[in-house]
């Protein structure tokens, strides 16, 4: 966790938030995820997630449903491609 942390801080993102993965998040489905953990809890104006980013019960939530929870709210919303360091 101090490595995502540090790494997180060396970007310059100094708002985030490491939430405890346990049975409760894991049998969330994605709009319970969605609607309780990301709009209660974040009120976000903008997202980023990555290309293989799963969320909510059983890895159900891809990119292509958060897209369109982000655009029904109009909440912005990116997708970080893969990044492969030589």
């Amino acid at each position: 966790m101090e490595e995502k942390e540090k790494l997180l801080n060396d970007l310059g993102i100094k708002n985030f938030k490491i939430l405890k993965f346990d049975r409760t998040l894991a049998s969330m489905d994605p709009l319970d995820y969605w609607k309780n953990i990301i709009l209660k809890q974040f009120n976000p104006a903008g997202i980023v997630s990555g290309y293989d980013h799963r969320f909510g019960q059983h890895k159900k939530g891809s990119p292509e449903t958060l897209s369109r929870f982000c655009s029904a709210r109009g909440i912005e919303y990116a997708i970080v491609e893969a990044y492969h360091q030589d």
